[in-house]
């Protein structure tokens, strides 16, 4: 007989990987394949000289820090609404400890005895950590395609129950990724207004006022949302934007509205309206609809999250782009923009540069300043969005190469470490590995790959928000699972898409066969 002594993070771990037999802790974690029991409860109670209730956590206390379970544990039993709390990371440090009663979070790191963050209630979409897929389709650029509007089945597909059902139910998702066109939620002057403008002479996204191809995209668009939500499945929108091949350039995301630049004022003129529209209409539902699956609930946009674009980067040889500065102020503005109406609460996720990279070295607005840390945000509710490509056999502009088993750890590690005594979280809004497809790579390399990320994701629990693979869609919509390379030339850049089903569910990718088992994550 052999026993280990651990934190629960690392005798999950040993449970998983099959090093343990038996796991005894107070905060296990729901896998396939293993069982949870309560084999004893202890009953604590509270002594003190204060004679008043004490239904939460509130002024005087102070939590000592015994890891992320046990933080999370607390969050869930008191339904705190977002704020700061600092706490200790030992015993020792309390003579030392303060009261702070400021409502913003300091972004500079905190004496190493005492760590203040905000505090997300469980069911915040920062509370707790969720993985999931970034589910595509809505994106594709209709006014590419000789048409005027989009054309449902045509231009973008409508995804069905039998795949949400299986996003939710048989893979365990509690996250969802929606990229979609900002051209087809906003029809707008072509050319863009040069600013200063009234808010009139761009498009409205009042969903009263489309007609044909944009109503009905509109209605698809939040009915796909609500049918994510309404399976337990939070939801973060992406406007993905595209910049059409040149004699030069092949066609990829960009930062363009129809291709061409857009001014801050174009981007907060949007994400305003946008917002608004969206929320309310997630809310309302579709109450006269004869299916009657959409019904009215306002507790709906609490579980929607807005990511304010695809992957910002600098421009040069038929690139769009845009500076580093100039998405600074897009972001800015789009944040004011959004709490003009207070409706609009969500978690805004914003991507660094780069292509959203999760190096840290990528984001820097000058020598010393980080992006994340120059915005000001009066709901204390940014986070920062990252794509992470690195465990990928090819990688854009570099020579194709196995790449080793801690290939995601360490990319995203100094960005991590970067948010975590900031109190800003971090969400791997992409991220892949091969897995055997087309000669890329192997199940078994792709295999100690990820069980190292699902690793560390456990260990940055306190941080990371979760993760969303790259990519899915619906059924006969043309996502392939080419990964990085061409099929059968591993050495040859591919679609670098990675497929977890072809037919709605019916069959799995070699891709969900890798991340099936890490996607839950436990709410015990």
């Amino acid at each position: 007989m052999r026993a280990e002594i651990g934190l629960d993070a690392e005798l999950m771990q040993g449970l998983v990987e099959g090093r343990l037999d038996i796991g005894i802790m107070y905060t296990p974690q729901s896998r396939p394949g293993l069982k949870v029991e309560r084999l004893l409860e202890e009953r604590l109670v509270l002594v003190s000289t204060d004679p008043s209730p004490w239904p939460e956590p509130g002024p005087g206390y102070v939590y000592i820090d015994w890891g992320p379970e046990l933080f999370r544990a607390l969050s869930r039993r008191n339904p705190l609404k977002s704020g700061l709390f600092c706490f200790a990371e030992r015993i020792g440090a309390l003579g030392h400890i303060q009261v702070r009663t400021t409502a913003t979070p300091s972004r500079n790191p905190q004496p190493p005895y005492l760590r203040c963050r905000m505090w997300y209630p469980a069911d915040h979409v920062l509370g707790s950590r969720r993985n999931g897929v970034n589910h595509v389709g809505m994106e594709m650029p209709f006014w590419t395609q000789g048409k005027t509007d989009p054309e449902r089945t045509k231009t973008y597909p409508v995804t069905s129950p039998t795949l949400l059902d299986w996003y939710a139910n048989t893979m365990g998702m509690r996250s969802a990724r929606v990229v979609f066109s900002w051209e087809a939620v906003q029809k707008n002057p072509d050319p863009l207004p040069a600013p200063p403008f009234v808010p009139n002479v761009m498009g409205d996204i009042d969903p009263a006022t489309k007609t044909g191809g944009y109503k009905d995209y509109w209605d698809d668009l939040v009915k796909l949302v609500i049918g994510f939500i309404d399976r337990g499945v939070y939801v973060t929108l992406c406007p993905w934007q595209y910049r059409p091949p040149t004699a030069s350039t092949p066609g990829d995301t960009d930062i363009t509205y129809r291709g061409h630049v857009f001014e801050p004022e174009h981007f907060a003129d949007f994400w305003g309206k946008f917002a608004t529209a969206i929320n309310n209409n997630v809310a309302a539902g579709f109450p006269l609809d004869p299916s009657a699956k959409f019904p009215t609930d306002a507790t709906r946009q609490r579980k929607l999250a807005f990511d304010l674009i695809n992957e910002p980067h600098e421009g040069g040889d038929g690139v769009v782009g845009i500076t580093i500065t100039k998405w600074k102020t897009c972001t800015q503005r789009a944040i004011d923009a959004l709490p003009a109406n207070p409706v609009n609460a969500n978690t805004i996720f914003v991507e660094g540069m780069s292509y959203a990279s999760a190096h840290l070295d990528k984001h820097h607005l000058d020598p010393i300043h980080i992006l994340w840390e120059t915005l000001s945000d009066p709901l204390n509710n940014i986070a920062i969005s990252a794509h992470c490509y690195d465990g990928t056999r090819i990688l854009p502009g570099e020579a194709a190469v196995e790449k080793p088993f801690n290939a995601l750890r360490t990319a995203c590690k100094d960005l991590l470490d970067w948010a975590r005594p900031r109190g800003l979280k971090v969400h791997i809004g992409e991220v892949a590995v091969d897995a055997g497809f087309g000669g890329c790579s192997d199940l078994p390399h792709a295999q100690s790959k990820w069980d190292d990320w699902s690793k560390f994701c456990l260990e940055s629990d306190d941080v990371l928000v979760g993760w969303n693979w790259w990519a899915n869609t619906s059924k006969n919509w043309g996502w392939s699972d080419e990964g990085s390379c061409k099929a059968g030339q591993p050495n040859i850049e591919g679609g670098r898409n990675w497929a977890l089903t072809h037919d709605d569910g019916a069959t799995y990718t070699v891709h969900a066969d890798l991340i099936k088992a890490s996607i839950p994550v436990s709410d015990l």
